[in-house]
């Protein structure tokens, strides 16, 4: 057989981070570890990473989202999406390992 090829990219886990209340509920907002923010966090990015995470149409700041005291629900947002892209892309390898094709093919994933 020749090879196979699989491109497969998924938009989550990045903003918007909308998922279903399924995935919501796995993550229990009063569950939440809040993760540490270093002062120095953004120390290793360059100055264009910097700015491109600072539009606003891209993300809400930090500052923003701790100021508006949504950050609990920020962190349960990725968490959900993050668990819905996990799933999503186990449902692509499960229907890859029932096929012709399991042991055949390159996948590239974004």
């Amino acid at each position: 057989k020749k090879p196979f090829f699989m491109g497969v990219g998924f938009y989550r886990p990045h903003v918007p981070m909308y998922a279903t209340k399924k995935w919501f509920d796995m993550h229990p907002r009063d569950q939440v570890k809040l993760p540490a923010i270093h002062k120095d966090d953004l120390s290793d990015l360059s100055q264009y990473a910097i700015d491109l995470t600072n539009l606003k149409h891209v993300s809400p700041t930090h500052k923003w989202v701790k100021g508006a005291a949504q950050w609990e629900h920020a962190v349960q947002s990725y968490l959900a999406s993050v668990t819905f892209a996990d799933h999503c892309l186990g449902l692509v390898l499960d229907a890859l390992d029932s096929s012709d094709y399991a042991d055949n093919t390159i996948i590239a994933l974004f």
